[in-house]
């Protein structure tokens, strides 16, 4: 399996890149992040990536633990859990990206900002959680 490996460090260190032009472009203050237009699409677009990796991660992991085939995407999430931890955070992250992607409504800009600034931390403990599974 040192292929599912390799893929997952490849994904890693994307999803850590992006990570990383997150955190140089999140504003300080709420105020600033809701007026500035190109914050907050930036923003909404580097969250979609990093949830993206998250999910090709978790699809690799489900290919080399030989979980099965998953129904949808957010089945991908359902056939990990209790093999990585924070998931429910993650299956949250995941129902936010899709609301930002197929824009079900207007897009709240505050929750963006929240998401921004409260719960990046289950990016890297999904990372440091995969290192340790891999």
């Amino acid at each position: 399996m040192v292929e599912d490996n390799q893929r997952i460090l490849i994904k890693i260190a994307e999803l850590e890149n992006y990570l990383g032009d997150f955190a140089k472009i999140v504003p300080k203050t709420e105020e600033e992040y809701l007026t500035s237009r190109k914050n907050q699409l930036a923003l909404e677009r580097l969250f979609q990536i990093c949830i993206e990796r998250v999910i090709d991660i978790c699809a690799i992991l489900i290919n080399k633990f030989k979980l099965g085939v998953p129904a949808n995407e957010e089945n991908i999430l359902d056939l990990l859990i209790g093999k990585i931890d924070n998931i429910e955070n993650l299956k949250d992250m995941r129902k936010f990206r899709n609301f930002i992607v197929h824009k079900y409504g207007e897009i709240n800009n505050q929750l963006v900002f929240q998401y921004a600034t409260e719960k990046m931390d289950d990016f890297n403990n999904f990372i440091e959680n995969i290192r340790k599974i891999i």
